[in-house]
């Protein structure tokens, strides 16, 4: 844990440099620097919970089923939010 630690903080604080260097371009790595920063965000992420997902020592079907239910409950309340006038 201590490792994966270090690492996101690594290269959140890469990301934070280059940002800071490329300010006035507008662009880093060839990405706008707003897309470059929601990038490093959401990889920063997907670094903490993919091992967390992985080693949890539950099956993938079983964590695709209950991913699935979750955003189909997402779902289900986006669209009676969306449509909340209409169902009035």
């Amino acid at each position: 844990m201590n490792r994966l630690f270090w690492l996101v903080i690594a290269i959140i604080g890469a990301a934070l440099i280059l940002l800071i260097a490329n300010d006035e371009s507008g662009v880093t790595f060839g990405m706008e620097n707003s897309d470059f920063a929601r990038m490093v965000y959401l990889g920063a992420w997907a670094l903490v919970l993919a091992p967390a997902v992985l080693l949890s020592g539950l099956r993938l079907g079983n964590i695709a089923r209950n991913l699935a239910l979750w955003l189909l409950i997402a779902l289900i309340l986006v669209a009676g939010y969306q449509y909340r006038y209409e169902l009035q």
